[in-house]
């Protein structure tokens, strides 16, 4: 899999960003931005759009943004160009603040690595809201290219406007049953951040500013699976990566993925995968 830095793609040091178009008519394989997050604008054509397994059609107005260390794919190409915008966290400046504490702004730009099925960063602005989105990217595309006197000001600024645009749009047009998704993101943020640890279903409860019972409810109405469920998925998946692209022992699987019992590891992991740590191991090496 292609492995993306940003500093083989910016062409100025001040400035962690970088603007170009893509052509696609055969699709793009499986790759990944190290350190930088990308946000596109797709202009023409249409294909499908790759994370993990969940898929999204893409087609001309749609915007999509994708985090570090995000594997992704196009898939179905004809005639697909997107606008791509590379960048850090630094470009949203003094403003990134304001934008952090708006659930709306962390829908369409904080995507989860470690849970792929839950990625929505999509939005689709209508077509007169469009043409400003359209009209401020290639702004900003033409701002890098010529980079006259400002240049660097006029992109942070041009930026945080093409934020505000589409957090707009995404808010307009979120699917109503994405709403529990959103009351529930502080919780599986901090699930994913933390599901090496120990954790309990009050603590999950507490974040979520919910009685234990209407939490349970609402999260598995939300993922068709209970809390610690989503937990131990979390975990095996961990598990899965390491034993199939590491040489750990068994002992130093399970106290990386919150197992200090060896054999129970063993226990869960053969519950949810179907086979022992130590078969699943063999049975990918001799792919």
């Amino acid at each position: 899999m292609e492995i993306l830095h940003l500093k083989d793609l910016a062409d100025n040091d001040e400035l962690p960003f970088h603007a170009q178009f893509g052509y696609y008519d055969y699709g793009y394989p499986p790759h990944m931005n190290e350190d930088f997050s990308e946000l596109a604008v797709v202009l023409e054509g249409s294909g499908v759009h790759v994370v993990g397994d969940d898929s999204h059609e893409l087609h001309k107005g749609t915007v999509f943004v994708v985090g570090k260390g995000i594997a992704h794919e196009f898939r179905d190409t004809k005639g697909m160009m997107i606008l791509f915008l590379f960048f850090t966290e630094d470009i949203f400046g003094s403003c990134i603040g304001d934008f952090s504490a708006d659930e709306d702004f962390r829908s369409l730009f904080e995507q989860s690595v470690s849970s792929p099925e839950r990625y929505r960063s999509y939005v689709q602005p209508p077509i007169s809201e469009f043409d400003k989105v359209e009209n401020t990217s290639k702004y900003i595309h033409w701002e890098y290219v010529c980079k006259e006197t400002g240049w660097k000001q006029m992109i942070h600024s041009l930026f945080v406007q093409l934020t505000v645009l589409l957090v707009r749009a995404y808010h307009d047009s979120a699917p109503a049953h994405y709403d529990s998704r959103k009351k529930l993101e502080p919780v599986m943020t901090y699930i994913e951040k933390h599901f090496t640890e120990e954790i309990s279903v009050d603590l999950l409860a507490e974040i979520a500013h919910y009685s234990r019972r209407h939490f349970i409810r609402l999260f598995k109405e939300t993922y068709t699976m209970l809390p610690m469920e989503y937990v131990i998925h979390l975990r095996m998946t961990k598990a899965c990566s390491l034993l199939k692209d590491t040489n750990k022992t068994m002992t130093e699987i399970a106290l990386l993925c919150g197992y200090t019992d060896n054999n129970y590891f063993s226990r869960i992991f053969r519950n949810s995968i179907g086979m022992t740590p130590r078969e699943y191991r063999k049975n990918k090496r001799a792919e």
